[in-house]
């Protein structure tokens, strides 16, 4: 005989397969509701898992990027303002630019010449191999020296370019003579020292969108035929 179904059994199943449901549900909503005001595009951000929600820098994240990257500190009631739009949207679009990685973080800029580093200098460093393996154990070497401020590798003879702020010039000498060119691979060193700063505008240089012109229309031509 066939066997009867179960009706606790049924109703379990059903109980589950609604629950499960829900909770899909629900995650939608939720993503949905962190890109509220934000159109696809070309970047992506990690929300839940390896779900990946598409962002487009349209004019209002441009604006909210010009602002943030001039003021840090703004407050989201401020930077709502600033962009023209109310402060939710505002704040749920930051922190989509955040998790989407195109804000990296906040920091303070600091005014070396009060603190007392009054030297700024560039060091072109050039390796003596440039292979791959070479070449990231002597970026993994920089990372221990506080006074390399930034580092690029280059194109050309030089190898990479070293910012340093140094107290003085006397630090900035042991540093290059007892560290620098006492380095593992490194085979030249030449030195220049800044005279004075004409330009500092950190970040990227970002642009408004441009608004798209209305097509004209065109007339139709009307042929006149001739009697």
């Amino acid at each position: 005989m066939p066997k009867k179904h179960d009706k606790r059994n049924f109703h379990t199943h059903a109980f589950n397969s609604v629950a499960k449901n829900c909770f899909i549900a629900r995650s939608v909503f939720t993503i949905l509701k962190k890109c509220d005001d934000i159109k696809e595009g070309y970047l992506t951000s990690e929300v839940s898992g390896k779900l990946m929600v598409s962002i487009h820098l349209d004019a209002t994240d441009r604006r909210i990027l010009k602002e943030l990257q001039a003021n840090g500190r703004i407050t989201n009631v401020e930077l709502s303002r600033r962009v023209g739009i109310s402060a939710p949207p505002c704040l749920r679009r930051v922190r989509a630019l955040e998790e989407a990685g195109v804000i990296t973080g906040y920091y303070a800029l600091l005014d070396e010449k009060k603190l007392g580093f009054n030297v700024t200098a560039f060091a072109m460093v050039g390796l003596g191999s440039q292979t791959e393996q070479d070449l990231l154990a002597f970026e993994k070497k920089l990372q221990s020296w506080p006074i390399v401020r930034e580092c690029y590798m280059l194109s050309g003879d030089v190898d990479f370019i070293l910012k340093c702020i140094a107290p003085d010039l006397e630090s900035f000498q042991q540093f290059v003579v007892h560290e620098l060119t006492a380095a593992p691979n490194v085979a030249s060193v030449k030195t220049t020292f800044s005279l004075r700063r004409c330009r500092f505008e950190p970040g990227v240089p970002l642009q408004d969108e441009p608004e798209e012109k209305p097509k004209p229309r065109q007339r139709k031509s009307i042929a006149h035929s001739k009697a």
